[in-house]
C-alpha cells in the first residue's frame, strides 16, 4: 500500500516542468484531479535544492482583501514584504505604477520562483489585472507560476504577453499508455494489458481517479470504473474502510484550509499521534506545503467536509470550538474568529477580536459583524467592552453606520454593567467612544471638535482609534475644499480650522499638522490677496514636514502650483508631479499619486494645456482611482476644471445631475479660478 503513495513523474513531464526555469510566468490550467499543485511542488523542490529561493501561496477565498494578506505574507521577511504591507491591492494605474515600481527596486537579486495555486477560487479582477502587470513587466529574476481549474489571462492577454507566458494545460499533464503503464508497475501492481487499456480509456490520465482505482485494486483487486462521482469514490476507498478513530480524524483534517497534526489532536481532543501518523502515510491527497503545515486536496475537503456535516450538530460545534480555541492559544486571531462563533463559544470570541487592534478582517468576517453582537449573551458582551469599541470601529470603515449606532448603546451598556473596570479604564473607554463618533461629524470641523476635546480630558494616553499614518486629507490635494461648507462664510472657516486643530494635534499626535495654517492660506488666495499667503502657507510647510504628513505636504505643493501661476512663474513642481518625480518614500500610499495627478491636472487646466492632463480626470473612469469617499467633492470640481480646459462643455453638464445642489459649489469653484486666471476682481470674503 505505501508503495502506491509514491509520486511519479514521467521523462515527459519532467522536460516539460524544466521549461518553468526560462519562463517569466507560467500559467498550469488543468481541472482537479490532474496533479497540478502535485508537478509544480516537485519542480519546485528541485529548485530548492539548487539553492533557489520559493514562495507558496496557496487562494482559500474569493476575496481581493485575503489575496493581498497572502502576497504579503509571501514576501514577508524581505524588503519587498516590508513595503508591500504599506500598500493595499491596487485598483488603480497609480497603485499598479508604485506597486511595480516596488517589485523593480527590492526584489531579491537572485532567482525567485512564486507559485500562487488555486486561482479558480479568486473572484477578484483587480487581483488578476496586478498578475497580468506583474507578468508584464517582465522581471528578469522573478518566475511567477500560478495554478487555477479555469482560465487565467484571456486570449488578448495571452497575445499581449507572447513569449513571456509558458502555458500547461490538462493534455501535458494527463498521463499517456505507456506512463500509465510504468505508473502502476512502480506501484508494484501487475496489471494486463486489457487492464491498463480498460483503466486507461476510462480514466482519460486523470490523474486522481487513476490513484483511487489503483488503491481499490490494491485492497479488492477490482477497479471501479462504473462509480458515478469522484467524490463517492474518495468515500468509499479512503474514509468508510477506516477504523472509527480514524474516519474522524481525516474529517477533522479536511475542515481547516491548512492544518498541523497537533492541531488535528487537539481538536479531537485525545492522544491521536500514531493514528494522524498512519493517516499521513497512505494518503496522498494529503499535501505538505513550504510552510511546514498539511492541506487536503480539494477533492478530499469535499468529501469530507460533506461527511462532517453529518455529524450531530453538538458535535460539529465541540469540534469547531476546539478548533478555535486552537488558533487563539497560537495567536492567530483571526483565524479564531470564524470558529469559535462556528462553536458558539461567544467568550473565545470577543476574548480574540480583543487581541486585534490592527485587523484587517477576511470577507467572512464582514458577513458576521453584526451577527456575533446580536447572538451573544448579554452577560458575555458586558464583560467585554474593548471588543466592541474595535468592532465599532470595522462598522465605520465599513458605513454601517446604523447598526454602528446601535452597538453603541450596547458598548455604553457594557461599561455600565463591568463593575471589574477602574475609573481610569472606564473613562479611556468612554474617550476612545469620543474619537469613533467624531467621524459621524465629517465635514464639521467645530462638529468633530466637540467629540476631540471630550475625548482629550477622558483619555489617559493616545487613542488606539486614531493612526498617524493615516491620510488626513483622503486624498484631496485640497483642506479647504473638504472643510468649506454651503452656508459658511469662508472668514469663519479659517477661524474654526485655527480653533478646532490644535486640540486635535494634541490628541492625535500632529495627525494632519499644517492643516489649519494651510486652510488660512487657501482663503488668502482665494481672496486674491496673494503677497499675504506666503507666511501661513511656509508655516504649514514646516508643520506637514516636522510632523511627517505628505498629504498636508503635497496641499501645500498644490497651493504653491496656484500662487505661481497667478504670479506669472512656470511652477517646476507641476511638471515633477506629472511625472510622479516627487520627494515621497516608494513605500507610502499609492493614494497620494491620485492626490499628485489631481494637483497637476488642475494646474495644467488652468494654464491652458490640456494635454498635459492625466486621463483619469476626464475619462469618464474617475470613480476607479484610489479617493476615499469625503475627497471624491474635491476630484469632481478638478475633473471638472479639467473638462472645461478640453472644451468638453457636454461632457461635463452631462456629470452634474439636473437639479442636484452638489453640482453647484463645483462649477462655480472652476468658475471662480478661471475669472481669477483671466484678471478679473476676485469675490470679496463675504460673498463666498
Amino acid at each position: 500500500m505505501k508503495r502506491l503513495n509514491n509520486l511519479y513523474y514521467s521523462k515527459r513531464i519532467k522536460e516539460l516542468l524544466a521549461e518553468l526555469q526560462t519562463a517569466g510566468t507560467t500559467l498550469v490550467v488543468a481541472p482537479m484531479g490532474y496533479g497540478k499543485t502535485l508537478a509544480v511542488q516537485y519542480f519546485l523542490q528541485e529548485q530548492e535544492r539548487c539553492g533557489k529561493k520559493v514562495l507558496c501561496q496557496s487562494i482559500y477565498g474569493a476575496g481581493a482583501e485575503a489575496f493581498w494578506q497572502g502576497v504579503c505574507h509571501s514576501w514577508q521577511n524581505t524588503e519587498l514584504g516590508a513595503a508591500l504591507l504599506q500598500q493595499s491591492l491596487p485598483a488603480d494605474a497609480n497603485a499598479k505604477t508604485l506597486v511595480l515600481e516596488l517589485f523593480r527596486q527590492l526584489l531579491p537579486q537572485e532567482p525567485v520562483y512564486w507559485f500562487i495555486d488555486d486561482l479558480h477560487l479568486l473572484e477578484s479582477s483587480e487581483a488578476i489585472d496586478f498578475l497580468f502587470a506583474l507578468s508584464k513587466a517582465g522581471f528578469a529574476d522573478l518566475h511567477l507560476l500560478l495554478v487555477s481549474r479555469g482560465q487565467i489571462f484571456d486570449g488578448s492577454r495571452l497575445l499581449e504577453l507572447g513569449r513571456k507566458v509558458f502555458c500547461l494545460d490538462k493534455h501535458d499533464l494527463a498521463l499517456q499508455r505507456d506512463e500509465l503503464a510504468e505508473y502502476s508497475s512502480r506501484c508494484g501492481l501487475q496489471l494486463t494489458a486489457q487492464q491498463l487499456d480498460a483503466l486507461h480509456e476510462a480514466c482519460e490520465g486523470w490523474f486522481s481517479v487513476t490513484y483511487l482505482n489503483f488503491l481499490n485494486y490494491d485492497r479488492y483487486q477490482r477497479f471501479c470504473l462504473d462509480t458515478g462521482s469522484v467524490y463517492e469514490m474518495i468515500a468509499n476507498v479512503l474514509l468508510r474502510p477506516l477504523p472509527s478513530e480514524q474516519q474522524r480524524l481525516l474529517l477533522l483534517m479536511g475542515q481547516p484550509e491548512e492544518f498541523t497534526p497537533e492541531q488535528v489532536a487537539y481538536a479531537y481532543g485525545t492522544s491521536c499521534r500514531e493514528s494522524v501518523g498512519r493517516l499521513l502515510e497512505c494518503n496522498a491527497f494529503i499535501i505538505r506545503l513550504a510552510n511546514g503545515r498539511l492541506r487536503c486536496h480539494h477533492m478530499l475537503k469535499q468529501a469530507t467536509r460533506h461527511a462532517f456535516g453529518l455529524l450531530p450538530e453538538a458535535e460539529q460545534q465541540m469540534y469547531f470550538r476546539r478548533l478555535g480555541q486552537w488558533y487563539a492559544q497560537q495567536k492567530e486571531y483571526e483565524e479564531a474568529l470564524d470558529w469559535l462563533y462556528r462553536g458558539r463559544d461567544f467568550d473565545g470570541l470577543l476574548a480574540a477580536v480583543q487581541q486585534l487592534r490592527d485587523w484587517s478582517m477576511h470577507p467572512q468576517h464582514r458577513q458576521h459583524l453584526f451577527d456575533w453582537l446580536c447572538e451573544c449573551p448579554p452577560e458575555i458582551l458586558w464583560q467585554y467592552p474593548q471588543a466592541v469599541l474595535i468592532i465599532m470601529r470595522r462598522m465605520f470603515s465599513l458605513n454601517m453606520v446604523p447598526e454602528m449606532l446601535q452597538v453603541k448603546e450596547w458598548y455604553v451598556t457594557a461599561l455600565e454593567r463591568n463593575t471589574a473596570l477602574s475609573q481610569r479604564e472606564r473613562d479611556n473607554y468612554y474617550g476612545e467612544l469620543e474619537v469613533i463618533l467624531s467621524f459621524l461629524a465629517f465635514n464639521s470641523i467645530t462638529g468633530m471638535s466637540e467629540h476631540h476635546r471630550r475625548a482629550y480630558k477622558l483619555l489617559s494616553g493616545a487613542p488606539q482609534t486614531l493612526s498617524k499614518q493615516g491620510i488626513w486629507t483622503f486624498g484631496a490635494p485640497s483642506v479647504l475644499g473638504l472643510y468649506l461648507r454651503t452656508g459658511c462664510s469662508l472668514r469663519q472657516t479659517v477661524e474654526d480650522m485655527q480653533e478646532c486643530m490644535p486640540p486635535y494635534y494634541l490628541l492625535s499626535g500632529w495627525h494632519g499638522a499644517g492643516a489649519a495654517e494651510l486652510t488660512e492660506a487657501e482663503a488668502l488666495l482665494l481672496q486674491g490677496r496673494i503677497d499675504e499667503m506666503d507666511m501661513p502657507l511656509q508655516k504649514a510647510y514646516y508643520q506637514a514636514e516636522k510632523h511627517v504628513q505628505e498629504c498636508i505636504t503635497i496641499c501645500c505643493d498644490f497651493l504653491e502650483m496656484q500662487r505661481d501661476l497667478f504670479r506669472g512663474v512656470y511652477s517646476s513642481k507641476a511638471e515633477a508631479y506629472s511625472r510622479h518625480q516627487w520627494q515621497l518614500q516608494p513605500w507610502k500610499q499609492s493614494m497620494l499619486l491620485n492626490s499628485a495627478d489631481m494637483c497637476a491636472g488642475f494646474y495644467y487646466a488652468l494654464l491652458g494645456k490640456p494635454e498635459y492632463i492625466p486621463s483619469w480626470l476626464t475619462d469618464g473612469n474617475g470613480q476607479q482611482p484610489s479617493v476615499l469617499y469625503p475627497a471624491r467633492p474635491c476630484r469632481n470640481y478638478i475633473s471638472a476644471q479639467c473638462l472645461l480646459a478640453q472644451g468638453q462643455y457636454t461632457e461635463l453638464l452631462v456629470r452634474c445631475p439636473t437639479g442636484s445642489r452638489n453640482a453647484v459649489p463645483t462649477v462655480i469653484f472652476c468658475a471662480c479660478c478661471i475669472c481669477r486666471y483671466k484678471g478679473r476682481r476676485p469675490l470679496p470674503a463675504e460673498a463666498m
